[in-house]
């Protein structure tokens, strides 16, 4: 499939798979595209999202160091719209990752969290303490087949990306 555009973009919301998020999003052949979503019917405004991770994804990858070993971001591009179809005026489209599953329920044990084995220190634990300033990410990191682990969703919670 070609690089992504705004016109397969909103052609994703039309025919794309619908994921469940906290923004409209849409798996369209090799791209996920996020959109933000506006005030629903109750007059509740959410956060906008899209600006907030292409801050997060630009810092991470001109410091690549922040993530813990075996961690990756997928490539993502921001997709400059007009504002009169698009809430916020961008999309973001993200690389498509096949995924397994998330990460397992971390175990505290002696002030460490150990995911079950599969790694000395986690994931969260290291970008918490060592990494940006990123919030909300343990229900976002998922891994695949080769156990890299994947941030997916980068947007909620990362408006303040430590420098």
């Amino acid at each position: 499939m070609s690089a992504p555009t705004v016109g397969l973009a909103l052609e994703a919301r039309n025919f794309g798979k619908f994921l469940s998020s906290s923004r409209d999003v849409f798996h369209y052949g090799d791209w996920v595209y996020k959109f933000d979503v506006g005030e629903d019917e109750t007059g509740w405004q959410p956060q906008p999202q899209n600006r907030a991770e292409w801050k997060t994804y630009l810092y991470l990858t001109e410091h690549p160091e922040t993530l813990p070993e075996g961690t990756a971001v997928p490539e993502m591009v921001l997709l400059e719209a007009d504002d009169t179809e698009v809430e916020g005026g961008c999309i973001i489209a993200s690389r498509y990752v096949e995924v397994v599953n998330t990460i397992p329920d971390c175990e505290y044990r002696a002030g460490r969290c150990h995911c079950y084995g599969k790694r000395e220190r986690c994931w969260w634990e290291a970008m918490r303490y060592d990494g940006p300033l990123i919030f909300d990410l343990w229900g976002n990191v998922y891994y695949d087949k080769q156990d890299t682990y994947w941030l997916l969703d980068l947007g909620y919670g990362s408006a303040e990306v430590s420098t």
